[in-house]
């Protein structure tokens, strides 16, 4: 998942030698984001890139989460095309965050930061089968909240750009007390949530 530019027009050289220095160019811009976000630039000066889809499908670094009063938020689909999560991160690659100089990213997720507030997100899927892309926020209510709003416009925007018709819903988690403190709590959907209180409803009984 990480190559430089040097190594990738070299490996272009071996297969299409015929293709001109403009034409790579033109091709490794593609790859950025704002095109097709198949990569992300880490380095300046040496041209290093980055592509989370060929990154290990497991993060090789032991870091810690806690599930405590986080805010969480479930994006969920019947059927989920690839490259959501891929092209997530490299929208959002400049709040990765860094620990012992090791970026938390790996095939499936991420660690964002943005000012003292971490996002955990990952691609999972539930016990009922269904993929997710589960979102754990840490940090001060206001601070989350709009990193929350951050993440959820990147999501949608790649929602609209390429899958206008996916269908998905968008999940809130219960907050009573057994499931305020899991790191697996029982989720409901948002527009079910909305449908309670235009009928002035406000209370859901929990499974648990």
């Amino acid at each position: 998942g990480k190559f430089t530019k040097d190594w990738l027009f070299k490996f272009w050289g071996m297969h299409e030698n015929q293709y001109p220095l403009s034409i790579k160019n033109k091709l490794l811009t593609l790859m950025l984001k704002d095109k097709f976000e198949i990569c992300y630039r880490i380095d300046e000066k040496e041209e290093t890139y980055i592509s989370p889809q060929l990154l290990p499908s497991v993060l090789n670094y032991d870091y810690n989460w806690d599930y405590t009063n986080n805010l969480f938020y479930r994006f969920q689909y019947p059927f989920m095309p690839k490259g959501i999560v891929s092209r997530l991160i490299v929208r959002l690659n400049h709040l990765i965050h860094k620990e012992n100089k090791v970026e938390l990213v790996w095939q499936k997720g991420v660690i964002l930061k943005h000012g003292n507030t971490k996002a955990q997100v990952i691609e999972k899927k539930t016990k009922e089968g269904l993929k997710v892309i589960d979102i754990s926020i840490v940090g001060e209510q206001i601070e989350s909240q709009n990193l929350l709003s951050k993440i959820k416009f990147e999501v949608e925007n790649i929602h609209k750009s390429s899958f206008q018709n996916i269908n998905y819903d968008e999940m809130i988690p219960c907050c009573c007390n057994e499931c305020v403190h899991s790191d697996t709590p029982e989720y409901y959907k948002f527009n079910t949530l909305k449908n309670f209180v235009i009928k002035n409803s406000f209370d859901v009984k929990c499974n648990r």
